[in-house]
């Protein structure tokens, strides 16, 4: 394919996923930060996120979803004194997590919806076809074993919307997390369980 007949795939392309891209963007939760002090990166992160999420590239959205939330809890425990940078860069997604919320910047529901996401990145990020037929095998239980080896290009692909309705909440997540840790005054105490 030359130049010209890539121009023309774009083109066409372009035409028939618009209003996919649209409906995705409207399905987006709205977010308000306190700009002064967002963590350096997490605004770039973020709309990164959001243009893979309406482009309908679901995994990356989940693997960037998951480093905006690592990169706030970090930012989080160093800038309230719970530990030096040095010591908590080297802690894992799971230790920040818990460190969080230990010091309760996030609530019980936050830590089990960070989990789930950690467990997707890991799926996706540390492939191999055995780890996503395990979860492709669940999503898919109703399929017969004829179909098992196609199972991890079927997750993939967003056969049945699986992965999609993953990024979303992934991303909706992410997004209302973000926002209650950048708020003004943000009032943990307030909506934890």
């Amino acid at each position: 394919m030359d130049d010209d007949e890539f121009r023309e795939y774009l083109k066409k392309n372009d035409t028939e996923t618009r209003e996919d891209r649209v409906r995705r963007r409207s399905e987006l939760c709205e977010t308000t930060y306190n700009t002064a002090e967002l963590p350096e990166l997490l605004w770039e992160y973020s709309s990164e996120a959001i243009q893979l999420y309406i482009c309908g590239h679901f995994a990356s959205v989940i693997l960037w979803c998951t480093s905006i939330v690592e990169l706030a809890l970090e930012d989080k425990l160093i800038s309230s004194g719970k530990g030096t940078k040095e010591v908590i860069e080297l802690l894992g997604l799971v230790d920040k997590t818990r460190l969080c919320r230990q010091y309760s910047i996030i609530t019980a529901q936050d830590e089990k919806d960070i989990d789930k996401m950690r467990s997707m990145r890991n799926y996706i990020a540390h492939a191999n076809a055995g780890k996503l037929a395990k979860i492709a095998r669940v999503v898919y239980r109703d399929l017969d074993d004829t179909w098992s080896h196609h199972l991890p290009s079927l997750y993939l692909s967003d056969f049945g919307k699986t992965i999609s309705t993953r990024a979303l909440k992934s991303i909706n997540f992410t997004r209302r997390l973000t926002e209650r840790l950048y708020m003004e005054k943000p009032n943990f105490n307030s909506i934890q369980p």
